[in-house]
């Protein structure tokens, strides 16, 4: 029965493993990249200037942005893949510069995160998202520019 299970609805599970994935990604970089564009920057600046990267006060807002605004994209599921291959970029970059001499234990939460958004960068943002919606709808003809007002009608 359960093989059963999972042959029929596997579509449907793949879609709905797309959306939890998208939203615990999503929380967690708008939670994480909120505070670098407007909690205590000066706390986070320190440890930014404390790495080997350069540019710390450039890269604290990139990756701000990168996380507040994509994560936002994500979890909207609105150029979900675009924005999965920024983080995947960021959190190797994190990864192989600050976190890989600290030992693997510094570095879960952003294995976890690069994995997840390197799956979302690879499979889309899936049927439940801003992105199949307004798909939809441009193939319907009823986006803007499309109505029978436009055309004429």
């Amino acid at each position: 029965m359960l093989a059963k299970l999972s042959k029929n609805s596997c579509n449907s599970c793949t879609e709905w493993g797309l959306l939890g994935l998208r939203l615990i990604l999503g929380i967690i970089l708008i939670v994480h990249g909120f505070p670098k564009l407007f909690g205590d920057t000066a706390g986070l600046l320190a440890f930014f200037e404390s790495t080997v990267l350069p540019a710390p006060n450039l890269l604290l807002i990139l990756a701000g942005v990168i996380e507040l605004v994509g994560g936002v994209a994500i979890v909207l599921g609105y150029k979900t893949r675009y924005f999965s291959w920024l983080v995947v970029f960021e959190f190797t970059v994190i990864i192989l510069f600050v976190k890989l001499a600290k030992g693997f234990s510094a570095m879960e939460l952003d294995l976890l995160i690069l994995a997840n958004a390197y799956a979302l960068s690879a499979m889309g943002s899936g049927k439940y998202s801003l992105e199949r919606l307004l798909s939809k709808r441009k193939e319907k003809g009823t986006g803007p520019g499309h109505s029978s007002e436009a055309m004429g009608g």
